[in-house]
């Protein structure tokens, strides 16, 4: 039983660093203390005296390590707790922040906002703000009003707390702090958002410049999407990729032909694969090429009609997936993730090559066009030259020429 006990106890010991993450795997102390009550059993005692000690030595250990630990993670536990709550706050946003962002320190300005927001809860700060702050610090000089005035907007219009925090980390500076107008704006969103039956917070979080635009745009870019899906396929499209209403028409519509008429994508396929989220350069092209040159890729029949017509491999396993995914499961585990970052340097290469030939027929036709505008030119000067040496000679024989 020596030696099972002896493991016991380092199961335990093992748990309760689990809960502590602070030390190695086996501490040195707690390690040798138990091997040696193992081994002499002296004094046997019950389950429950073996893991008080084992927790008292835990415990000391992390007071140790505490004392010795780096600047960043050091402080004193006891005079810490006798600080006021709100001064105590002000010190862990800067404790915080200092330790995601080095070079950035807190000033009157950042404190007075955090004290703002800490007040009313008795001198602590939300953990929703501290998270936010934490990743995006230049916000504490935005201030308590401009704040506390997003915040209550979004959640009046639904946004849950993830989706807050989303918009806020993603938000340009300047619109939070110009917020009148975005208000106002936000209004309107949140109105064509229930038209399409789609959440305005959720979307917003994702694409908050769209407040920069007017409504117009949405709505032309919703009719301009209608063309090509359903209601029902439209809707989801934006619930899925809200980002298209930011796209640019060029850029959109070289997606949609490539995937309609290229990989023969359906538009249900298209709508609930959120595959125009990705860049068609460097995300759609490239993988289908690669299924394609592989003959891993089937074109539905042309013949074929209805739901069930569909390319093989669907286009959410083609885009959507890692790249270790993509070539097990999609490519069949055929192909290894040297030959595609091969493929890609060849597929490059190709491209530069269609490019200079595409610039060589440019340049070519722009010289065609400045000589046959040269020539106009000069034939216009001719043209006209002679006309006016002809009406000289008619006003010379009619003496209307001054001598």
């Amino acid at each position: 039983m020596t030696v099972f006990t002896a493991f016991l106890w380092l199961a335990a010991d093992f748990c309760l660093q689990l809960v502590y993450f602070a030390y190695p795997p086996w501490d040195v102390g707690v390690l040798a203390w138990v091997l040696l009550r193992g081994l002499l059993e002296v004094a046997p005692l019950n389950f429950s005296f073996h893991f008080t000690m084992i927790v008292a030595v835990r415990r000391s250990f992390l007071l140790k390590s505490l004392a010795a630990s780096p600047a960043c993670c050091r402080r004193n536990l006891s005079e810490e707790a006798k600080l006021p709550p709100l001064e105590n706050t002000l010190q862990k946003v800067s404790r915080l922040v200092s330790d995601r962002h080095p070079a950035f320190r807190l000033s009157e300005e950042h404190r007075k906002s955090v004290s703002s927001l800490a007040q009313p809860n008795g001198g602590q700060l939300a953990n929703f703000w501290l998270d936010v702050f934490v990743q995006r610090p230049d916000l504490m000089s935005l201030g308590a009003p401009a704040l506390l005035q997003w915040e209550q907007r979004l959640r009046d219009d639904g946004g849950r707390r993830g989706e807050m925090s989303t918009f806020l980390l993603n938000c340009p500076f300047k619109m939070l702090r110009e917020r009148t107008s975005y208000l106002e704006q936000l209004d309107q969103w949140v109105a064509f958002c229930r038209s399409c039956n789609i959440h305005p917070i959720s979307a917003l979080a994702v694409i908050p410049q769209v407040l920069a635009m007017k409504p117009h745009f949405w709505l032309e870019r919703k009719h301009l999407l209608s063309q090509y899906f359903s209601g029902k396929e439209l809707f989801r499209l934006l619930d899925l990729c809200p980002g298209v209403l930011l796209d640019d028409e060029e850029s959109m519509a070289n997606k949609l032909e490539f995937l309609f008429y290229v990989m023969h994508v359906s538009p249900h396929d298209i709508a609930s694969s959120g595959v125009l989220a990705k860049d068609l350069e460097t995300e759609i092209r490239p993988r289908y090429l690669f299924l394609e040159r592989a003959g891993l890729y089937k074109h539905p029949h042309p013949k074929s009609v209805g739901m069930n017509s569909r390319a093989e491999p669907p286009v959410h396993e083609v885009v959507n997936t890692p790249l270790d995914e993509f070539l097990g499961v999609t490519a069949g585990a055929k192909l290894s993730a040297e030959e595609y970052n091969t493929f890609l340097s060849v597929l490059h290469s190709e491209d530069e090559d269609v490019f200079d030939d595409h610039e060589a027929v440019k340049d070519e036709e722009e010289e065609e066009l400045w000589g046959q505008i040269q020539r106009d030119e000069a034939g216009y000067r001719n043209k006209y030259l002679q006309k006016e040496k002809m009406d000289a000679r008619k006003n010379k024989k009619k003496g209307l020429v001054r001598k």
